[in-house]
């Protein structure tokens, strides 16, 4: 703890490494940002995945004319309500 320059006598040596990873992931190090999430259960790969279905989503709100859609819609409704308007334009 002295060589790290901390006066705390409180900070045990796991609390410093911690404090490290999340300021250096927070400084933008993917490397910390990866093991931060691995810490805590979560994965980059995840996070990655939910961004482009959302945007997905949003991309095909938008071509069926839905600007304004209601971000507390699950995702099943969203795929009855889908379902619905494809049954529509089928049927004359």
């Amino acid at each position: 703890m002295l060589a790290a320059n901390i006066k705390d006598e409180e900070i045990t040596i796991a609390d410093a490494v911690i404090g490290g990873i999340i300021r250096t992931a927070c400084e933008g190090n993917p490397q910390m940002v990866k093991i931060l999430l691995d810490s805590i259960g979560d994965s980059a790969d995840i996070r990655l995945k939910e961004r482009d279905v959302k945007l997905r989503e949003k991309a095909a709100a938008l071509a069926n004319g839905e600007e304004n859609k209601p971000k507390e819609q699950s995702t099943m409704v969203q795929l009855v309500q889908s379902l619905k308007k494809a049954r529509e334009r089928r049927t004359p």
